[in-house]
């Protein structure tokens, strides 16, 4: 079922079927960027690629690298911008739009690339040198960032396009297949909250008497489990025998995010800590 989920160019449609047969992979992903975001976005994916070669020489059996696109985000101030190198040698911002402080945290996979993306398109065609790598560059970009599109998708055919020729599978997480195979272990992160939220904290306290900050503020009621709510995707947070989102203060019970789990699981998603877990479980 979850052949649907996976995006394959080039030499990486031999990749996907070794997958589905008996290979192990290599995992690594990133949130969507405009134009495919932050340069490290293609580093991490070219990584991926070298240590699967480099695994598979060593191992000698099939290991295949996948890129896991991270479409549930919703962090539309990192998606919504990208960073060009002039021909004057000058960094030069471009930007898709704003959302507005009030609207909704919606997922980057159901935010529209939308009409803007013209502009972005000409500022760039602007920007960039004239080399005989950029009409080539310009025609990969428009074909995947179409006003009809979404930013999760657009991020993730122009990835599987670029880096295909290397081998690489990208993978979509935000597909319906994807979600479902995704629901019952999410429930398992709901029900082991308490403990895991107890040894995330005693992890972040050890940090601090190294002297060493914790990376990420922990709080132990809070669960590695994303809703989409009535203020868009939101935490949740333990409450005695039931879950509150962290800003919308929405309340559900066990019985109810399970039934979200099995009829509307493209409303939960993991959070940044739970998101490898999910890609070696799946």
């Amino acid at each position: 079922e979850l052949r649907g989920a996976f995006l394959a160019h080039g030499a990486a449609r031999d990749n996907l079927e070794r997958l589905f047969t008996n290979a192990v992979c290599v995992t690594t992903g990133q949130q969507p960027g405009l134009l495919t975001g932050p340069l490290y976005g293609v580093h991490k994916a070219l990584s991926a690629v070298a240590l699967a070669r480099a695994a598979s020489t060593q191992w000698g059996r099939d290991v295949v690298p996948v890129f896991w696109v991270a479409g549930d985000d919703h962090d539309f101030a990192e998606g919504n911008h990208t960073y060009v190198l002039t021909g004057a040698n000058d960094v030069q911002r471009v930007t898709l739009r704003e959302r507005a402080p009030e609207a909704p945290l919606t997922p980057l996979y159901r935010e529209p690339v939308g009409a803007e993306v013209a502009g972005v398109l000409d500022a760039v065609r602007a920007a960039l040198p004239e080399t005989e790598f950029r009409g080539g560059v310009l025609e990969w970009l428009e074909r995947h960032y179409r006003p009809e599109t979404d930013l999760a998708e657009a991020y993730a055919q122009a990835l599987a396009e670029l880096l295909g020729p290397q081998g690489l599978v990208v993978f979509r997480p935000t597909h319906a297949a994807a979600k479902h195979a995704m629901a019952p272990w999410l429930l398992r992160l709901l029900d082991q909250a308490e403990p895991l939220g107890a040894s995330l904290a005693q992890m972040a306290g050890a940090l601090e008497r190294q002297g060493r900050p914790a990376p990420v503020p922990v709080d132990e009621a809070a669960t590695l489990v994303m809703v989409e709510d009535a203020v868009g995707r939101d935490r949740l947070l333990r409450d005695g025998d039931s879950f509150v989102t962290r800003r919308g203060g929405g309340r559900f019970t066990r019985a109810e995010l399970a039934r979200i789990a099995h009829d509307e699981p493209q409303r939960l998603s993991p959070n940044v800590l739970a998101r490898p877990v999910l890609e070696a479980a799946l």
